[in-house]
């Protein structure tokens, strides 16, 4: 019995390891804020307590300086913050920060001799450009994402503006390198929720789609952030590839939304090489978000619908037979009779055809 119960043990530790790992493999979605803060001659002040909060939020996480006066807040909601440094003997000194996906925002402060009751303003933002981690990041925000022209609405369009990102001409299935990776290599997340297609080697939703049709079921407007990683970290795992990152917007407490409409048709568009004319093309596009808090500080909520209709025609050359061909190949098969040279000939480019 002792030692059954020693087997038990064992078996429950292991699986609470297991169960206490899972997490490191998953994608990650928030970023972090670091620096140094010094005095005016340069020295670094340690001890000093540096505050982040998120505007839109009012979330508020802390960190204190070391001995060098470095430090570091992690785990971070993407979104704009007020980050704040103050110890006693100095004036408070306050910034903005942008925090972005997998990213690590540099902020550091100069402090001047003061009372802490007294704040120095930094004007200037903080802006995304990491100094700490060597790794390649292109980062589109919200702006970003719903203000570029995009044919079609299809996030995946933004990699276009990625460098060292190369797309077969029109997009479509498997048509996505990355610094000369194969295609399948790629990794895929989604508000940190892996997003691949473990056989084909795609995003599992929103797959890319051929240019200026729609596809993604994720909205522009319920994006908050589009990164891409060219050589990431080994916390990805999964694949060695480059990481695409989608981030998800989030309710604030402030009440907003927006609504849209697009329509795109046939009006201005060439004649297709193989039709005689314009063909009938007719693409409407509409939807809605909307985000706003639940409590105050506390819990918020964010949705976003997309709709769209396609109306569109392809044309094609193909052969047909005709109804004598039609009706010889009938006979051949329910009375056993002998096709002539030209139904024969036609019922092969039909088997072929198929």
């Amino acid at each position: 019995m002792q030692e059954r119960g020693l087997l038990q043990s064992a078996f429950g530790l292991a699986l609470l390891g297991f169960v206490l790992t899972v997490p490191a493999v998953a994608q990650k979605i928030t970023g972090d804020i670091s620096g140094t803060v010094l005095d005016r001659t340069g020295a670094a002040v340690q001890g000093a307590t540096i505050t982040a909060t998120n505007i839109a939020t009012n979330e508020t996480r802390s960190a204190k300086t070391s001995d060098t006066g470095l430090f570091r807040i992690l785990e971070l909601p993407p979104g704009k913050y007020k980050v704040t440094a103050m110890t006693e003997g100095f004036k408070s000194a306050t910034r903005e920060a942008e925090v972005g996906i997998a990213l690590v925002t540099q902020s550091d402060f100069r402090l001047e001799p003061g009372q802490v009751s007294q704040t120095v303003e930094v004007q200037d933002v903080v802006p995304l450009v990491e100094t700490s981690e060597d790794r390649l990041s292109t980062l589109f925000g919200d702006r970003q994402v719903a203000d570029l022209p995009n044919n079609g609405r299809d996030f995946n369009n933004l990699l276009d503006g990625v460098p060292g990102v190369q797309r077969s001409p029109g997009g479509g299935f498997q048509s996505l390198n990355i610094n000369g990776q194969r295609a399948t290599s790629n990794n895929f997340a989604v508000d940190g929720i892996p997003n691949n297609d473990r056989y084909y080697g795609e995003s599992s939703l929103g797959q890319a789609a051929i240019s200026g049709t729609a596809a993604a079921l994720i909205p522009l407007e319920g994006i908050s952030e589009f990164n891409v990683q060219s050589n990431p970290g080994v916390e990805f795992g999964i694949r060695g590839g480059s990481v695409v990152n989608i981030g998800l917007k989030s309710g604030t407490n402030q009440v907003h939304g927006s609504v849209f409409w697009d329509r795109h048709t046939d009006a201005f568009d060439a004649r297709n090489w193989f039709a005689t004319e314009v063909t009938p093309f007719r693409l409407n596009q509409f939807g809605a978000s909307g985000g706003f808090p639940i409590k105050k500080d506390k819990a918020f909520l964010f949705l976003s619908y997309q709709g769209f209709h396609l109306r569109n025609v392809f044309p094609s050359q193909v052969d047909v037979p005709t109804p004598a061909e039609i009706f010889d190949a009938t006979q051949c098969v329910t009375q056993g009779t002998q096709l002539g040279p030209t139904s024969s000939h036609s019922f092969r480019l039909l088997r072929q055809a198929r």
